[in-house]
């Protein structure tokens, strides 16, 4: 009778223990999501979220939200190039889970601040920093121009990313990319690419010069930082943003090769 009381006793003793330590792990889970709700209350990104594909497409989609909401022109013909650059990645089933995960950004937006100290901490190179400006840069291009106020906001950005010695030949690249498509109804390759040979030369990070040699050092330097081939770790998603900075180079050397060599 004594041994059946003990274990008796030692089977309570088991499922108090179990109990509590199911409790236990309840309340640290319930206390996980409350901390990380208030950080995301704020419009703030909490540290548990860390470097992933599919939280990269979170914070861009956070980041083209604040650069959309600064104007009212061009909101649809930005949002539609967000979902087409991002639903090459599989990331989006279809529109309406892209429309719905844009619409938990516009309810709770991030501050940018805390998306740019995000992006230091998790891509701390500078060119990835780069790449992803770029494709910020594209979505205010979008509408066919900058505005005073995205010009101000990526201005900002860079800074804070510590590339802002790369503004000009960021905004250069979109702006030839405009001049040419206005200057080809009107004129032919020749006269446009010869319109916007200061703006090639941003687009390679150099000044104006006549000496092909230094546009070719240039260019082999830029291609050996840029090469999506680097990005041996990356995800399909960094390497797709680094490949759009490389056409890009190639393209402005190409066009002062046909001049210079």
């Amino acid at each position: 009778m004594t041994l059946n009381i003990n274990a008796f006793f030692l089977e309570v003793d088991a499922i108090q223990t179990i109990v509590f330590i199911l409790f236990l792990l309840l309340a640290i889970l319930w206390f996980k999501n409350y901390f990380e709700s208030a950080f995301w209350t704020k419009g703030e990104i909490p540290p548990s979220f860390g470097k992933s594909k599919e939280n990269l497409i979170e914070i861009l989609i956070a980041l083209s939200y604040n650069v959309m909401k600064l104007q009212r022109e061009g909101y649809r013909e930005k949002q539609q190039y967000l979902y087409d650059y991002l639903k090459k990645f599989n990331y989006f089933e279809d529109t309406t889970e892209f429309l719905n995960s844009f619409k938990g950004t516009k309810n709770m937006p991030l501050k940018s601040a805390s998306i740019v100290k995000w992006i230091n901490k998790h891509y701390p190179d500078e060119n990835q920093k780069v790449n992803i400006t770029y494709f910020i840069a594209g979505l205010c291009f979008q509408d066919g121009e900058i505005s005073p106020r995205e010009m101000k906001y990526l201005h900002t950005f860079t800074r804070g990313l510590r590339i802002g010695h790369h503004f000009e030949a960021i905004i250069g690249t979109y702006k030839q990319k405009e001049s040419e498509k206005k200057h080809y109804k009107y004129r032919n390759t020749k006269t446009s690419t010869s319109h916007n040979n200061n703006l090639v030369f941003k687009i390679l990070e150099i000044h104006p010069t006549e000496d092909f040699a230094e546009i070719k050092k240039a260019y082999r330097k830029l291609v050996k930082i840029h090469h999506p081939d680097r990005l041996t770790d990356a995800s399909e998603l960094e390497i797709s943003i680094a490949q759009d900075r490389f056409i890009e180079i190639q393209k402005a050397y190409e066009i002062l090769e046909k001049r210079y060599a």
